[in-house]
Order: C-alpha cells, then structure tokens, then sequence
C-alpha cells in the first residue's frame, strides 16, 4: 500500500485570507494544505461565499487575485489556533459557521434564533442564511450569545 504521508520537515498547513480583489477587504480566513484556498467550487464554502467567488471568475478574476497565504505552520493545531485568534480579531465576513465554535459570528448566531422564534424549521433558516441546518441547530441551541 502506498499511503500519502507528510513529511513533517516541511511546512504542510497554511492559514490563508480570501479577499476583495479590487478593494483588498478582508472577506475569509481559513486553514489549509495544499490547494484548498484555490478551491472556489467546494462543497466546504458556505452558499454567499461561493457565489461571491464564482462571481469573481465571471468578472475575469482568477484565484490568485483573491487568494493570501497569511502564515504556515508544520501542524494543523498550530494553524487552528492562529485561525481562530485572527477570526475573533478581524470577523471576516464569509467566516459565520461551521468549524468556528464559540467564534461563530454573533449576529449570524442571533438571526438564526430570530428566525427560529418566527417558526422558520432549521432547513429554512439554513437556506436563507447559506448554511448548513446543522449550523443552525448549534447557534440556536448551543452557543451563548
């Protein structure tokens, strides 16, 4: 068997930003190793954050306009930790679910219980908000606010 192994003398995870080509705004944070920032298609972006990236490439722009390798790291828990110190930071605006925990953006985690006091079920908040139902659940049910 020929299994994939890192070879831990090299840098193997990055923490990279996604921003506005034309206005340098920051837009994402994210850990990951090799192509993943590149990934504009992916199933692990939430809906608001693909379509702004599948807009860019309408527009013309390439991956590499938007993509920032910020800093890496031999570990993916080193990378973690920074990630998440520079979401609390700088809030980037397409980083509001999955994976984040407690660092969930607070206004998403209160219009989600909003939602949610109106009657909407979780699938209906998940796909007014552009994300997963089971995102929803946690802001409505586990994060404090």
């Amino acid at each position: 068997m020929n299994k994939r192994k890192h070879n831990m003398a090299f840098d193997t995870w990055y923490i990279y930003f996604h921003r506005c080509p034309v206005t340098k705004e920051l837009l994402y944070i994210g850990i990951g190793e090799t192509d993943r920032a590149w990934l504009f298609k992916a199933n692990h972006r939430s809906t608001e954050h693909k379509k702004y990236l599948y807009n860019l490439r309408k527009e013309g722009y390439l991956p590499s306009d938007w993509v920032q390798i910020h800093s890496k790291f031999h570990s993916r828990a080193e990378a973690r930790k920074l990630e998440k110190e520079l979401i609390l930071k700088l809030n980037p605006k397409f980083n509001i679910h999955r994976g984040l925990g407690s660092m969930a953006n607070l206004s998403r985690q209160k219009e989600a219980r909003k939602l949610r006091e109106e009657g909407l079920s979780y699938k209906q908040i998940a796909a007014k908000m552009g994300i997963y139902p089971a995102s929803v659940w946690r802001y409505v049910n586990y994060y404090v606010v």
